[in-house]
């Protein structure tokens, strides 16, 4: 379906003095989520193996090019996620379908973040938010 083309329908946001800014030239980006499992047996399953969630996790891992310092403060920028990375920042950050209308929402730290510079090509970077706390989702 041509409506996903280039990902542009599903851009991750971070709060910044009140507002959700775009991450600016981003590529790709993705959402996963896991769970730790504690396996379990009962008689009634007849000694078949299973298994049962506890302490779940995710994370989002994007990737983007690098921009000029923006100063008119309209998209969060590499060197952004380089200050919250660096000072250990919790940010609130949301991801928005914009071809379904739903939203997920949720906090976390910048995990890793690193760069690439090629001669004769853009600088891109690859970043990681790990979550903290439960994400949660609605329709907007």
């Amino acid at each position: 379906m041509s409506d996903f083309k280039n990902g542009t329908y599903r851009l991750i946001y971070i709060l910044s003095g009140g507002t959700y800014f775009p991450i600016g030239c981003l590529t790709s980006n993705s959402f996963s989520e896991q769970s730790e499992m504690i396996g379990t047996t009962t008689r009634a399953n007849g000694g078949w193996k299973t298994s049962i969630p506890t302490n779940q996790s995710y994370r989002i891992s994007f990737n983007g090019l690098v921009t000029i310092s923006d100063k008119s403060g309209t998209i969060i920028t590499y060197d952004d996620l380089k200050t919250f990375k660096r000072d250990k920042t919790l940010i609130s950050w949301r991801s928005d379908n914009e071809v379904t209308g739903y939203s997920d929402f949720g906090t976390g730290y910048i995990n890793s973040l690193s760069n690439n510079a090629e001669i004769d090509s853009f600088i891109d970077f690859t970043a990681e938010i790990v979550g903290y706390g439960e994400p949660t989702t609605s329709l907007g």
